[in-house]
């Protein structure tokens, strides 16, 4: 027994040593002190069904919006120094007038319903670069795919940017098909 008394001895005063600076140093730290900021003013996004609509004599209207993390949305080269609903508008005008440039398609002998719209999705990169096309029109596939021809010649975007530095944008416009068939 003493044996084994006087081989544990060494064994637990070391532990104790051990422990000891550890429990020492855990006490010897108050706590931090928590410093909150005065309340700040939270303002709600619009909602993407809140879109600017654009109205025109008859059925014929446009809408767009941008979507994704960005201060800044992307906006077509010829709309770039614009800010707020002149960006968007402009540049819905512009895609517009790049795709009715580079269409070529009668006007549809029926006239479509008037609730009936092209609604056109793509996304700029960072870069600039105009990413997955997709185009929905329940009228006709073939003037579907005409305009995604069309839209993957468009010029490179000045990219959308949060907090100045690049980003990416998805941008979606819906177009009345009679705005394609204006001259």
């Amino acid at each position: 027994m003493r044996n084994v008394n006087a081989a544990m001895r060494p064994l637990v005063i070391t532990l104790l040593l051990l422990a000891l600076p550890l429990s020492l140093c855990a006490q010897q730290n108050p706590p931090p002190k928590v410093v909150k900021d005065a309340p700040k003013e939270m303002k709600a996004a619009p909602l993407s069904s809140a879109a600017p609509i654009i109205e025109r004599p008859g059925e014929e209207s446009m809408a767009w919006s941008f979507t994704g993390d960005h201060d800044v949305p992307p906006a077509h080269p010829g709309c770039k120094d614009l800010t707020g609903d002149g960006r968007g508008s402009c540049t819905a005008h512009q895609v517009l007038a790049e795709i009715k440039a580079r269409v070529k398609t009668v006007p549809p002998a029926n006239k479509p319903p008037g609730g009936e719209r092209i609604t056109v999705d793509f996304d700029v990169n960072q870069f600039g670069d105009v990413k997955q096309i997709a185009v929905d029109y329940g009228g006709d596939n073939v003037l579907a795919n005409q305009i995604i021809v069309a839209l993957y010649a468009l010029p490179k975007f000045a990219p959308a940017t949060k907090a100045g530095a690049r980003s990416t944008g998805h941008c979606r416009f819906e177009y009345a098909p009679a705005l394609l068939f204006e001259e």
